[in-house]
């Protein structure tokens, strides 16, 4: 069911807050985060599977971190990634994540809520050799999020939809002769 376009503002857009989240390509896309920014995002009203930070949902997120602690059980691992700003558990549920207590590893995955807290269910583990990924991962974090997130995601009235179509299709016309 669509509970989405609620209102028009004055720039002649239409803005969203339901459960077409997935007209947002941030939805859909890995997002470099720090623990600090993970921390401040709610969970969505009408999908409990989302974030939302400056109306984009969020689902997959990258963070960079220190490992503070580690747990094993035989299902697979659940570790605890420090980034500096904070702490946040990280679970893979496969028993193939070899990380010892003072790794520095980037993760991807999804974020959930277990037991009241944030955690990442991890599907991707690098493990880092160089410091300097840390602070590469901060100024990502940082420039996506004030250049992305501070501009909330709006639905396009058809009309202007059908303009930018038209003018990608023909400036792509024009570059290809």
């Amino acid at each position: 069911a669509v509970e989405a376009v609620v209102s028009t503002q004055s720039t002649g857009s239409l803005s969203l807050s339901g459960s077409i989240f997935g007209l947002d390509p941030v939805h859909w896309a890995s997002f470099p985060l720090t623990t600090e920014t993970l921390a401040r995002m709610r969970i969505s009203d009408t999908d409990p599977e989302t974030f939302v930070i400056s109306n984009h949902p969020l689902r997959i997120v990258e963070l960079c971190g220190f490992v503070t602690e580690v747990q094993k059980w035989s299902g697979g691992v659940k570790v605890t990634l420090d980034d500096t700003k904070g702490a946040v558990n990280c679970v893979r549920w496969i028993d193939d994540w070899e990380v010892t207590v003072g790794d520095l590893i980037s993760v991807r995955g999804v974020i959930k809520i277990f037991r009241e807290e944030i955690e990442i269910r991890v599907y991707r583990v690098i493990s880092q050799t160089d410091l300097n990924k840390l602070t590469v991962h901060f100024l990502r974090a940082k420039q996506l999020l004030s250049f992305m997130l501070t501009t909330p995601f709006v639905i396009k009235e058809k009309e202007q939809i059908v303009k930018d179509m038209e003018g990608k299709i023909e400036r792509s016309i024009v570059a290809n002769i």
